[in-house]
């Protein structure tokens, strides 16, 4: 089972606005105060840094060879975990070293696979949330909710003979994806199919109706054409003297023979196009039932959201059947915990950047959900003296 961790140090050598800091953090909350470039943003991160992937050299201090940042995690039992992130001028590095008790420490053999686990947390905002604007807003909470659609969801809603027309192979779906980066993926492509179809169909169509009306309106028979062509050759062999007015006549039945096959292909040419089009129309209302499906799909993932009482319309949340924007505070700001702790892995940490813009009821439903709720968080106030000057940086624990 995994153990739950918490945020029990913070040191950072020349990242960004800091050349030395060591922070203890609170057990529930910090919040870092102070003016702009007083190094509060700096801290988040060098957090994110230290728990994500990659190297980033802009985040060294200028004039420094390298960047340092010393996280220790501590679980319920007390025993602690270093994670060491040195970012270079052109690599970075990660070490995670666990107490294993009696002095006995052992390195993580993939440190950044373990620090995977812990980092999702920091890419939910709450505060990004409660300040968005309804269409990033919903953005970030179908973003943060693990919904999935398996190949057994796709293929009912899409159908065997649409995924056939459209070379689309389930099997590709990554397990990690998103339902609705899924859902949309594969209604786009079969979305653009349907459009072949169409605009075949439509070709061939007008096709078929400017072929049908070069049709003469009396049919011409070929049976009594032949006939006639025998008793003229036969004429011709009798009557040599009639010979001139005999051809001339042989070469218009020909020259109707010709018109006659010439229709004939009409015709034939016309009944081929009429089938290809009545395909390409079955098909794109094949397609269209397969679009249809997907939508359906998507509607029946999003009633089964995680969180209770939260739905989602076509352009904003709604919690307990009211439009986020007219919830009380208190009810905005527990929902925007409730969707940090799922993200949350065995580190349940939350990044709260930029809480200066947040109102003071909002503020203090902040702080008071901080201190309900299991998560740790570090958050950054922008504050500056009587005189419009910058204050220094202040940590307020809690």
């Amino acid at each position: 089972m995994s153990k739950v961790l918490k945020l029990a140090g913070i040191s950072i050598s020349s990242v960004l606005g800091i050349e030395e800091m060591q922070i203890t953090p609170g057990r529930r909350m910090t919040i870092l105060r102070g003016g702009n470039g007083t190094g509060k943003s700096s801290v988040i991160e060098a957090v994110k840094a230290a728990l994500g992937g990659g190297k980033d050299a802009s985040l060294i201090h200028k004039g420094a060879a390298e960047g340092r940042v010393v996280l220790v995690l501590e679980d319920e039992h007390g025993f602690r975990t270093n994670v060491t992130k040195r970012i270079g001028q052109d690599s970075a590095s990660v070490t995670v070293e666990q107490d294993r008790g009696d002095d006995i420490w052992a390195k993580v053999s993939s440190p950044q696979g373990y620090l995977n686990k812990l980092a999702d947390a920091l890419t939910t905002n709450p505060v990004a949330l409660l300040t968005a604007k309804p269409a990033d807003r919903l953005r970030m909470v179908l973003e943060a909710l693990p919904i999935h659609a398996t190949p057994e969801h796709l293929q009912a809603a899409i159908g065997d003979t649409t995924l056939e027309a459209c070379d689309l192979h389930l099997n590709a779906i990554q397990k990690s994806e998103h339902a609705l980066t899924t859902i949309a993926t594969y209604r786009k492509a079969i979305y653009d199919e349907r459009a072949v179809n169409n605009r075949a169909a439509k070709e061939k169509r007008a096709t078929v109706e400017q072929l049908s009306r070069s049709l003469p309106a009396d049919d011409m028979d070929r049976d009594d054409l032949i006939n006639s062509l025998d008793d003229l050759e036969a004429q011709r062999e009798a009557l040599v003297k009639q010979l001139r007015d005999v051809e001339n006549q042989l070469s218009a039945g020909r020259e109707r023979m010709r018109v006659v096959d010439q229709l004939d292909n009409t015709r034939q040419t016309i009944k081929t196009l009429s089938g290809t089009a009545d395909d390409c129309e079955a098909m794109a209302a094949e397609m269209t039932r397969s679009v249809e499906g997907l939508d359906e799909l998507k509607v029946e993932l999003l009633r089964t959201l995680p969180i209770p009482g939260v739905t989602v319309g076509d352009d904003d949340i709604e919690i307990d059947g009211v439009t986020f924007e007219r919830v009380n505070t208190a009810r905005r700001v527990e929902f925007a915990f409730q969707l940090a702790a799922q993200r949350a892995g065995d580190l349940r940490l939350v990044c709260l950047d930029g809480m200066e813009v947040l109102d003071a009821t909002t503020f203090a439903a902040v702080c008071d959900e901080a201190e309900k709720s299991k998560l740790q968080m570090i958050g950054t106030v922008v504050a500056n003296g009587a005189n419009g000057q910058p204050m220094p940086l202040t940590v307020e624990t809690v």
